[in-house]
């Protein structure tokens, strides 16, 4: 991995932080013109990154763990930056910068090359399933980013204690509407991705074709949010579990995606 094109972009995105976290210690709801532009210069050299790495390995930058922390870093913000366009709040940037500058930092202390990943995505069905389940993680993240100030702000209002910065929070309205598109968002990416995987798995030559762990792990996660999505849809939890529950099941996928490729036939890093 290309450390010293990976630094710039935190520290990018560093600098863009320290400037919405001052707007928001100040009750101010939009970030300042500065956040703004360190964040997307911050961006756009990720992508300019990213492009220069597919490149050069001659495959989608997700072979190794990263490359994947990376794209997902990317697509998370640049959700953000779609979903700043509807609604401008500087909270929201804090915690999604805050996001993305710390999955970026973590890729500055991982090793460059993944020996046994790298074959499997020379497949057009191997790419598109990587490339799905990577969107699906940045909107998984973005969804419990979405609860955390859901059920910040609920129990503020709830205690009538709002403080100067939970009060530039979008209203729980909003935040539990969005939360909801987004976790479904994620939910129909990484259905896609498994299925994509499922038809890469049988193209592969029989002596090549192994169901491992990971299929398991995939599987349980994928009727977690089934599980999350029929519950939030049908009313079969309180808005405040079924945040929780976004937030506990997204860490849980998170903490456990390296473990699980450490034992995998095809993703391991």
């Amino acid at each position: 991995m290309q450390h010293w094109f990976l630094s710039p972009i935190v520290i990018f995105w560093s600098i863009s932080l320290l400037f919405c976290w001052t707007d928001f210690r100040h009750g101010r709801r939009e970030k300042s013109l500065p956040a703004w532009l360190f964040f997307l210069t911050g961006w756009i050299t990720q992508f300019v990154f990213l492009y220069m790495r597919g490149t050069a390995m001659g495959r989608c930058p997700v072979g190794t763990l990263a490359e994947v922390i990376t794209f997902m870093s990317w697509a998370l913000a640049g959700t953000y930056l779609i979903l700043n366009l509807v609604y401008r709040s500087n909270a929201l940037a804090c915690y999604a910068i805050t996001t993305t500058a710390l999955f970026q930092a973590l890729t500055l202390f991982l090793p460059g090359s993944a020996p046994g990943v790298d074959r499997w995505l020379n497949s057009a069905w191997g790419t598109i399933h990587a490339v799905l389940s990577v969107l699906a993680y940045a909107a998984f993240c973005l969804g419990a980013l979405l609860a955390t100030m859901y059920l910040l702000k609920e129990r503020q209002l709830k205690t009538h204690q709002l403080t100067s910065g939970t009060m530039t929070f979008p209203a729980v309205t909003n935040l539990e509407l969005w939360m909801t598109y987004v976790v479904f968002a994620g939910f129909v990416l990484f259905t896609v991705g498994l299925i994509t995987g499922f038809v890469w798995l049988e193209n592969l030559p029989p002596a090549q074709r192994h169901y491992d762990y990971k299929i398991c792990w995939a599987a349980t996660v994928w009727l977690a949010y089934l599980i999350l999505v029929l519950a939030h849809r049908f009313h079969w939890l309180r808005r405040r579990n079924a945040a929780w529950l976004c937030i506990i099941f997204t860490a849980l996928t998170l903490l456990s995606f390296w473990g699980i490729n450490t034992i995998s036939t095809y993703h391991k890093f």
